[in-house]
């Protein structure tokens, strides 16, 4: 090197061709003495020759083909002698040389060899690939730390390397393929391996780690937000296929993964659509699209699911993924329809009340589709969730859409709007909640006995329920028959004096009956108790003010329906005093 740039006694070729002959005798003496040292000093060399040739004049072809060769030749030395030291060697100095050239040479220039500098990084990183796993498979040997270390940073410092360079060829369009080509390289190795049957498992549990890694780093990088979460409802379904076909539990855990990514990237979606300030289409839009596709993912994942044995985790058992999974799928159905019901009606619709009603009956009626499907399945198991959804419709019935119901009825007595006819839909809403509240009852008559607690407290809040919905209904039916506006508030005060307490007396005498036909004791207490309270408002409220033929009508249909209470109750006496001691006994 001296002789070449300070006296220029040789030329650069010759100067060259010297330096590698010198590195190769190194090389065969450190493999005639069998000493690692003489490798490392020969391999210095190496790297050190062509920086002390340089020019300048920046021909990346010749120093990267003979850094080549030169690794190539390192590669079978350490592949012999089972030299770690080389490898490690060439890696660090392989990586200074050719990051110092991509850093300073390449990247941010405009006519800078980018073609170029990609294909050496992806010869260099399969020498590297094949140098690190080589020794391993040969001896069979098991995969350590150090080699687990060295073939991520290889792998990573490969993928950042690619990323930086395709970021300047054709606006980076290439990245995600150049991910997913990463990705299924590392899978075609990993298949091969697979069939040799002698590599180390921790050595297969890494590449798949990596394919899984490279595979879901694809969809962010190349497409778009909501093809995103599309790619991932896939993906977590073609895992768990392959862990059932491969029996490799880093195919399962990576399912779940996928999964969660999956729940994010969807929440993430509803966020971006639904939040744009355009109108967009009725269902054929992105957001119930993902929504769909997710659907039907986690519906794929439940039948793969059922066929599973084998536990979650020591002591935790797949059921609980599955219900996991199942809760998910329901989860995402009924929030991915009512985001889109609610934007859609947002933004075609004047009036907040109409978009509340048919909010509600979408919920009432998803409510009653899923408590038919938890019935229907294992119900014992599901009666808390069961429990809660009856809940859920009480108080949301009784604190909430029963007052939009009354808002809507009051805008079309003012002012003539909303339409007819989408009043007339809150019967839906009120069909629903009666229909599933009623279902929802029976099937707790059959798994509790009558003269259990429970059963009674659920039989109270049935016939609450039942009595509030009528008397509301009541008052809706009469304003509407009698649209005068101005005669609303005499309206309402007759409905409350005069129509509540024939209502509650026909709906004491009917539960009566029901109570000594089916010998329902406490149904029969509730119909006196309803009785009681009508009375006592008749005596105590409405009285004062009250018209004669007000008077004389209530009096009346109330006197008749207690005298026929009392001539049922004369007549099946001796059936309800046997089904009393009974109950008691």
């Amino acid at each position: 090197a001296l002789a070449f740039r300070e006296y220029a006694i040789f030329s650069q070729t010759t100067a060259f061709i010297l330096m590698v002959v010198i590195t190769l005798f190194a090389v065969l003496i450190s493999m005639l003495y069998d000493k690692q040292e003489l490798a490392v000093l020969a391999i210095l060399g190496g790297f050190i020759a062509p920086l002390l040739l340089s020019k300048g004049s920046g021909n990346y072809i010749v120093l990267f083909t003979y850094i080549t060769i030169l690794i190539s030749g390192m590669l079978i030395l350490a592949y012999y002698k089972k030299w770690r030291i080389v490898n490690v060697v060439s890696y660090v100095f392989t990586i200074i040389i050719f990051s110092t050239w991509l850093t300073k040479k390449v990247l941010g220039e405009v006519h800078a060899p980018y073609v170029g500098a990609l294909c050496y990084a992806t010869i260099f990183y399969l020498l590297f690939f094949l140098m690190n796993i080589a020794n391993n498979i040969k001896e069979n040997k098991k995969f350590i730390a150090f080699d687990v270390s060295f073939l991520l940073s290889n792998t990573f410092l490969y993928f950042s390397a690619g990323m930086g360079i395709l970021h300047y060829i054709h606006g980076g369009i290439y990245q995600g393929l150049f991910t997913a080509l990463i990705a299924v390289f590392n899978l075609v190795f990993t298949f091969v391996l697979f069939k040799y049957k002698k590599a180390d498992p921790n050595l297969l549990y890494l590449l798949i780690g990596i394919v899984l890694t490279f595979i879901s780093l694809a969809a962010p990088i190349q497409l778009e937000g909501n093809y995103i979460t599309l790619f991932w409802a896939l993906e977590a379904v073609l895992i768990l296929w392959l862990y059932q076909k491969s029996q490799m539990e880093v195919f399962r855990y990576s399912s779940i993964i996928v999964q969660v990514l999956m729940i994010i990237s969807l929440i993430m979606d509803w966020n971006n659509v639904y939040n744009s300030s355009s109108i967009i289409d009725i269902m054929a839009n992105k957001g119930f699209t993902i929504t769909i596709v997710a659907v039907i993912s986690f519906i794929v994942t439940i039948k793969l699911l059922n066929k599973e044995e084998k536990p979650l985790w020591e002591g935790v058992p797949i059921k609980y993924y599955l219900n996991a999974v199942k809760i998910m799928a329901i989860s995402c159905l009924y929030f991915g329809l009512l985001i889109e019901l609610s934007y859609q009606l947002n933004t075609r619709m004047d009036y907040r009340e109409i978009t509340q009603l048919y909010l509600g009956i979408y919920n009432y009626c998803f409510l009653f589709s899923l408590v038919i499907y938890l019935l229907k399945y294992n119900p014992q198991y599901h009666k808390v969730y069961i429990s809660v959804i009856g809940l859920c419709l009480y108080l949301s019935y009784l604190f909430y859409y029963n007052s939009t119901i009354t808002e809507l009825r009051n805008l079309y007595l003012t002012n003539g709007e909303p339409s007819l006819y989408i009043y007339i839909s809150h019967y839906i809403l009120v069909g629903t909640l009666v229909a599933c509240v009623s279902y929802m009852f029976v099937f707790i008559a059959r798994i509790y006995p009558k003269k259990h607690q429970i059963f009674n407290a659920c039989l109270w809040i049935f016939c609450f329920l039942i009595v509030f919905v009528a008397s509301a209904e009541l008052i809706n039916l009469v304003l509407m028959l009698n649209s005068n506006k101005e005669a609303m508030v005499g309206n309402l005060k007759h409905i409350y004096k005069i129509g509540f307490p024939i209502l509650w007396g026909i709906c004491a005498f009917i539960m009566m009956v029901i109570g000594m036909r089916k010998k329902v004791k406490n149904l029969r207490i509730i119909a006196l108790v309803l009785f009681a309270i009508t009375l006592l408002k008749l005596f105590l409220m409405d009285l004062r003010g009250m018209s004669e033929g007000g008077k004389i009508g209530a009096f009346i249909s109330l006197g008749v329906i207690l005298l026929t209470i009392s001539f049922l109750y004369q007549k099946l006496k001796k059936i309800i005093i046997e089904d009393d001691t009974t109950t008691t006994t």
